[in-house]
């Protein structure tokens, strides 16, 4: 099972055939293979309270964990786990006690190793960056307190059951709240039905790249070519060719980074593509109105994204919803094309004060659109949401597509001031990269080369990167620190 919902029902088999075996049925609690299953649905919370709707689950709003606490209960009897332990507690502030018992009466009751239920271990909420490489997701975590943020990935799982056209899609979590919803579950059960295949589980209703119109594969594998758990930086790297093998796609790869400042952290998502003829970057905020910043829209085109003389949520008669050959535009209307001059940003103000900030860096000869589109096509609730589409025609297949982003929210005024490509030198590789990141407390560059024998270069000399990223930051009274990772 690719999603997460569906894959916690073979814990509840588990405990189902335990039960209905009674004293005989005691082997499979005591199997580790079925202990570390619980510790790996542990390892996904996020921020103490959400786990990612990765596949068939939840809706836009995410408000739980995947397992309830009356399944933890009868795994924390059988077992001595502290990220079990840690599970529980976390599910009884979620989703609060199924009935009159505590995590102490769990432990008390039994008949196996005890752990300490005050022990550092258990009470501990700070985890450290997940992998989870047979399942192609990694969770970067940052920071502590009111001051943690994490990213979640996924660059790929071999198995389409219940799966979404996602590959390398993110999800940023901070404050509180996740920045980057899913759209969830689809809404009808009946394959031959347009809205489950046309939009919920479609690569268009995702953050990530649609290449030529089309869906992406589902069901297959990417490869992970850097994750590291640094000080002041969390960096991971990722492809996934195979999602758009039906495209000619040569390259198909997003850098992340997740960089600490003050009170918080920011976001740098580097997207290539090589291969194709039309490379479509695909980002939407939290579900509230969008604000845009240094760049032109004109009026409305009559229609939909998939074309003016196509009406919302009609795909050809011949194309099934699950085909490859199903835009997925169909669902996206208001559409709004903006004049690209130079580096532009969004905004989302949220109804508690915090805002959520998208600074983009665009890509040579770079189109925009912004369009609206329901989180639910067929009963339209939740209203309309903003839906932006950042679009590169290549001039020949071998061009390289690079998309630059920086993520970051903030409860004040934005934290980035200013996100910016450096030039190169001619020696430089050709799919390097450079970017600039000024913000409150400092100053930081970030430099990607695809390989550790990368080699880049700023055109002014002032920075050079030999292997795959290399960071230098500079804050505010203090010395500058930097990170080399692969070479």
């Amino acid at each position: 099972e690719a999603a997460f919902s569906y894959s916690a029902h073979y814990l509840d088999d588990a405990r189902d055939i335990s039960d209905a075996l009674g004293k005989h049925g005691e082997w499979i609690w005591a199997h580790p293979r079925l202990r570390r299953s619980f510790e790996a649905f542990a390892d996904l919370i996020i921020l103490d309270k959400f786990t990612h709707f990765y596949g068939d689950t939840g809706g836009i709003y995410n408000r739980g964990l995947t397992l309830k606490p009356s399944l933890l209960e009868e795994a924390i009897r059988h077992s001595s786990s502290p990220k079990i332990a840690r599970y529980l507690r976390q599910a009884y502030d979620v989703h609060g006690r199924h009935r009159s018992s505590s995590i102490e009466d769990a432990f008390s009751t039994s008949e196996h190793d005890r752990v300490e239920t005050d022990s550092p271990v258990v009470a501990e909420h700070e985890l450290a960056s997940t992998l989870a490489p047979v399942k192609g997701v990694a969770i970067m975590r940052t920071g502590r307190g009111e001051g943690r943020a994490a990213l979640y990935f996924d660059y790929g799982y071999a198995h389409a059951a219940h799966s979404h056209a996602d590959r390398l899609n993110i999800n940023l979590f901070a404050h509180d709240r996740e920045f980057l919803p899913e759209m969830g579950y689809p809404e009808y059960m009946d394959s031959v039905q347009p809205t489950p295949g046309g939009w919920t589980t479609h690569t268009a209703s995702h953050i990530t790249v649609e290449v030529n119109e089309k869906r992406q594969l589902e069901g297959v594998f990417g490869d992970l070519h850097g994750f590291v758990h640094g000080e002041w930086i969390k960096y991971v790297d990722a492809s996934c060719e195979d999602a758009y093998v039906h495209a000619d796609v040569s390259l198909y790869r997003r850098s992340l980074a997740l960089i600490d400042i003050p009170g918080g952290a920011y976001l740098v998502d580097l997207f290539r593509v090589r291969g194709g003829e039309k490379h479509d970057y695909l980002f939407h905020g939290p579900p509230v109105d969008v604000t845009l910043g240094n760049i032109e829209l004109a009026d409305p085109w009559r229609g939909t994204l998939a074309g003016e003389d196509i009406e919302f949520g009609v795909k050809p008669d011949s194309v099934l919803p699950y085909h490859v050959d199903n835009k997925g535009y169909q669902y996206l209307f208001d559409v709004r094309q903006g004049t690209v001059d130079g580096p532009y940003h969004a905004a989302w103000n949220l109804p508690d004060g915090v805002t959520f900030y998208a600074n983009f860096v665009p890509a040579e000869g770079e189109q925009f659109y912004e369009t609206s589109g329901y989180p639910r096509p067929s009963s339209k609730k939740p209203p309309a949401m903003p839906f932006l589409v950042r679009r590169t025609k290549p001039v020949d297949p071998g061009d390289l597509s690079l998309f630059a982003s920086v993520l970051s929210y903030s409860k004040d005024t934005s934290q980035i001031i200013e996100a910016k490509m450096l030039a190169l030198s001619p020696d430089s590789d050709s799919d390097a990269y450079a970017l600039l990141i000024r913000h409150r407390y400092g100053e930081d560059v970030m430099m990607s080369c695809l390989t550790p024998s990368g080699r880049a270069k700023t055109a002014d000399g002032r920075f050079e990167l030999h292997g795959q990223f290399g960071a230098h930051s500079t804050r505010e009274g203090a010395p500058p620190r930097m990170m080399l990772v692969g070479g």
